[in-house]
C-alpha cells in the first residue's frame, strides 16, 4: 500500500513511523536477530525468526494458570510457521540479548535445541515497568515461561526456561 498526498502525520499522535527512535531500536534488534540466526544457519541449524506484535510481562500473582514470564502476540502466518517448526524441536538452551532504550527493553530470546539443530529467535519490545519483579519471581521459582499466542488469544506454544537468570538485566548489555 502506498501513501498518497502530503506527509503530515501531526494528527497521528504516538503511532510509530520509520523515523521514530522506537522504530530505530526495533530495527536494530531485528538486525541482531538475523545475524544470530545467520551464524546458526552457517552451522547447519534450522532457524526461525519470530518478531512479536505485542508483549506482556506475566506475574505469578496476576494469572494463576501461567508461571512468571512473558506472553507474546504473533501474527497468523508466523503462528503457522512456528507451529510446524517447534514440532521438530525441544528447546533446552536459552540465550538472551537485550538493550534498554527509554521505557522499553528490546529483547532477543534465542531458544535452542542443539541435538535437533534448531534455533528460534523471538524479538520483542517489553515495557520495563514490571520487568524486574517478573524476573525476581521467576528466579525464586527457578523457571520462566515464554508463551506465544495468536492474535485471537489461542496459545501456539509455551517454552519453559529452567534458568531465568539469563533474563536478568545486566548493566553492560542493557544500554544503547
Amino acid at each position: 500500500m502506498s501513501r498518497i498526498g502530503p506527509r503530515d502525520d501531526s494528527h497521528v499522535g504516538g503511532i510509530s513511523s520509520p523515523e521514530t527512535e522506537d522504530n530505530r531500536h526495533w530495527q536494530a534488534t531485528l538486525a541482531d536477530a538475523k545475524a544470530v540466526l545467520d551464524a546458526r544457519a552457517s552451522d547447519e541449524f534450522k532457524t526461525l525468526l519470530i518478531p512479536t506484535d505485542a508483549a506482556a510481562v506475566i506475574h505469578p500473582e496476576t494469572e494463576t494458570t501461567t508461571p512468571a514470564g512473558f506472553s507474546y502476540i504473533i501474527g497468523s502466518s508466523r503462528a503457522a510457521e512456528l507451529g510446524s517448526f517447534i514440532s521438530e524441536c525441544e528447546f533446552t538452551e536459552t540465550i538472551v540479548y537485550s538493550k534498554i532504550a527509554g521505557a522499553r527493553r528490546y529483547q532477543l530470546t534465542e531458544c535452542i535445541d542443539p541435538s535437533a539443530k534448531c534455533s528460534c529467535a523471538i524479538v520483542a519490545a517489553i515495557e520495563l515497568e514490571s520487568y524486574r519483579e517478573c524476573i525476581d519471581a521467576a528466579q525464586s521459582r527457578e523457571t520462566l515461561t515464554t508463551t506465544l499466542r495468536r492474535v485471537d488469544g489461542e496459545e501456539v506454544t509455551r517454552i519453559t526456561h529452567s534458568n531465568p537468570a539469563v533474563f536478568a538485566p545486566s548493566e553492560e548489555s542493557d544500554s544503547y
